[in-house]
């Protein structure tokens, strides 16, 4: 079984400013200090409301490009974009910073020397972005790896 997966990744603390606007937020352990918030159906319906897009199914890359760079106006932010399914795939890393789009196609290795070398973060071993199988891999992501919310955050 394949997997399909689009999320955004970053430090914690990134998220801060958009989880006040989004209840559909939902962060993840990921690897090291970064987490992954998978974007679930619900947070992109919620995100098209905010932006004003209107239905999120029909501009999924509009929705997407306009949370990462809501998110990276409080640090850098990258946009994970993959699939599987059988011997074709891909993953591509989108790195945004302060509302931009500053490299994209990225890989794995990138991101983590990034947040390595550029922020002075633990990026942990490696990313298993396909550790959750099938079309909903975004809301399995949301069930089983939720980072539980502490007091701090609401």
């Amino acid at each position: 079984m394949g997997f399909e997966l689009e999320g955004i990744i970053g430090e914690r603390a990134t998220f801060r400013t958009a989880r006040g606007r989004f209840s559909r937020m939902t962060e993840c352990r990921l690897s090291g200090d970064l987490v992954l918030v998978p974007l679930t159906g619900p947070l992109l319906v919620e995100a098209a409301r905010h932006f004003g897009i209107g239905n999120a199914a029909s501009v999924p890359t509009q929705v997407t490009e306009s949370l990462a760079a809501l998110v990276s106006e409080s640090g850098p932010a990258v946009h994970v974009s993959a699939f599987e399914f059988g011997d074709d795939g891909h993953e591509r890393y989108t790195l945004w910073v302060d509302g931009t789009a500053k490299w994209t196609r990225g890989r794995e290795s990138q991101v983590r020397q990034f947040f390595t070398d550029e922020r002075g973060v633990d990026a942990g071993p490696g990313f298993d972005i396909g550790k959750h199988r099938g079309e909903s891999a975004a809301e399995r992501w949301a069930a089983a790896d939720a980072i539980p919310e502490s007091p701090e955050h609401h």
